[in-house]
Order: C-alpha cells, then sequence, then structure tokens
C-alpha cells in the first residue's frame, strides 16, 4: 500500500492541474506553492516566489529550527489546514489532500509576516541564529532577507489559504480519478470490468454480474481486481457512486434523496451512511464545504 500511496503521489505531481495551478496561484498572490508527501520529511520551498531567508537558511538542508516547525506539523496535521508561526515570526500552512479519508498529499504556503500574529524581534531571531551556530557574516545577510519578507493582512492571507482549500479539493477529485480510473497496464479483462461496472452505476450490479461479463470466476476475479485497484469490488463501486453523486450534488436543485437512487443507493440512510464513510462527512456538510467551489465555477 505504500507503494501504490508513492506511486499516486508521483502522479499527482506530474498532473498538469498542480502545474498550471501552482503558476497561477503564485502569479495571483506572490507566495509559494509546494506539494509534500504525507510523512512531510521537509517543507522547503523551491520556487520564485520562496521567501529567500527560509531559502538560504535550508540551502543545506533542513534548519533545526525549521525542522520542528514540521514536526509540530506532524503532530497537529488534521483534516482541516493548519498554520503555525516559527522562530523567526513568518507564517507557514499545511492543506490536505484526500483520497477518501486517507491523507495522500499536503499543500503548503507562507513564509511571510502576517500582521497581528506572532511578532517578533530582530535580536530573538539572531539570538537563535547563533545558538545554532551561524556565524556573525551568516547572520548580517540574513537579517537582510528578513527584512524583506513580505507582509500581509490577516484577511490577505486567510484568503490564499482559503484558495489552497478548494484546489485540495480539486485534487482529491483528481486523486479518484487515479485510483479509480484506468490504466494502460491492468489486464484487459479489469479494464472492461470497470467500463461496465461505471455504464450500470445506477443499477443494482452485484459481483456475480460483473464477473460473468469478464468471463471471471467471483473468487478469481476478487484477487485479481483487488490486486489492480487496491480496493474491494464493493469499495470500488461504492466509491465511483460517491464521486457521481458529487458531481450530482454540485447542482443548487438536487435532492440528496434522489441523487442517493440515481446513482445506485438503495436507501437514502445508505448513501449518507457511505457517503460519511468515503468522504468523511455527510453529503449534506460536503455540499456547503464544496460551496465556494461551486459559486466559483458558476
Amino acid at each position: 500500500m505504500k507503494e501504490r500511496s508513492t506511486d499516486t503521489f508521483r502522479k499527482i505531481r506530474q498532473s498538469p492541474l498542480l502545474a498550471q495551478y501552482t503558476a497561477a496561484f503564485e502569479a495571483a498572490t506572490g507566495l509559494p506553492l509546494e506539494l509534500h508527501e504525507p510523512e512531510l520529511e521537509r517543507i522547503c520551498h523551491g520556487s520564485t516566489s520562496s521567501n529567500q531567508f527560509c531559502s538560504r537558511l535550508n540551502q543545506d538542508g533542513n534548519f533545526s529550527e525549521c525542522v520542528a516547525v514540521i514536526e509540530e506539523f506532524r503532530r497537529s496535521a488534521d483534516s482541516v489546514p493548519q498554520s503555525l508561526c516559527c522562530f523567526a515570526g513568518l507564517q507557514e500552512s499545511i492543506v490536505p489532500v484526500f483520497a477518501g479519508q486517507t491523507v495522500v498529499a499536503y499543500l503548503s504556503t507562507g513564509q511571510v509576516f502576517v500582521k497581528e500574529r506572532c511578532e517578533v524581534q530582530w535580536e530573538d531571531v539572531a539570538n537563535h541564529l547563533i545558538e545554532q551556530g551561524c556565524d556573525c557574516e551568516e547572520v548580517t545577510v540574513l537579517e537582510k532577507s528578513w527584512r524583506k519578507s513580505r507582509i500581509l493582512s490577516e484577511k490577505s492571507y486567510g484568503g490564499a489559504v482559503n484558495l489552497l482549500a478548494v484546489f485540495a479539493t480539486q485534487l482529491s477529485a483528481l486523486v479518484e480519478q487515479i485510483v479509480l480510473g484506468e490504466n494502460q497496464s491492468e489486464p484487459p479483462a479489469i479494464t472492461r470490468a470497470k467500463r461496465y461496472i461505471n455504464a450500470h452505476l445506477s443499477e443494482n450490479i452485484g459481483l456475480n454480474e460483473v464477473a460473468a461479463h469478464v468471463a471471471m470466476s467471483p473468487y478469481h476475479f476478487c484477487r485479481i481486481f483487488k490486486n489492480v485497484t487496491g480496493l474491494t469490488y464493493k469499495q470500488f463501486l461504492t466509491r465511483r457512486r460517491i464521486e457521481l453523486a458529487k458531481c450530482r450534488l454540485r447542482h443548487p436543485d438536487a435532492r440528496a434523496s434522489e441523487v442517493a437512487y440515481e446513482v445506485g443507493f438503495g436507501s437514502l440512510s445508505q448513501f449518507n451512511r457511505s457517503f460519511r464513510q468515503t468522504v468523511g462527512i455527510s453529503p449534506s456538510e460536503w455540499r456547503i464545504k464544496d460551496s465556494p467551489r461551486m459559486e466559483e465555477d458558476s
């Protein structure tokens, strides 16, 4: 499963969607944007929007005080965006990207001063640097970079983090396509099975029916399907129905009860239970959370 997770992360990193959004985000906000593996081994931006103080400090590896911020993120990382202030008074934020309820990546931005948050004097920063082994010449150079760091209002910085949260939702949808989509290297029978499932989502299709369609015994089909996709037949079917439901729920006039039956669930309670197990929140909660994206797309 670790290898599968790494492969998914690699595909996200290589996706045109990430490249396009990174360029747009950095041009619009002047802030850096990076994608990180869920282990958060390091947070050190390498884009042209990066804070030069942070870049200089970490040019030979993660600076110990910066490592402390990463460790704190590891302890506090949750299903919502997190923001922390480093020893130098600079704000850093991470936003999780999900596959179902599992965090598969984090988006990060920051390395700026935010008004009324964690105000720090240079003398305190300099003392930290000296304690960590920086010589006077290095401290002088770092001070110049530190004083050039951008200053944003609470509202502006919060808006940038909210933009990342919206984009994280879009990336999560991409992850679902990666996990559930067709793979050129997979057995043809599994590709046919996926196509058959996608074409009959709203129907009461069972395992035996799909296995028969690809001329396999149910046992053999289950084993091959799980090995190729990482999901059981039932998990795959449920997740495909949930993704279709999300598309339906974005329509302002769509009722959850109607959507439940349209995408193949036998009852509203089953739909609500499956949605919460897969997404982590109820359909109504997801609809509210997704509303900024709906407004943006309209």
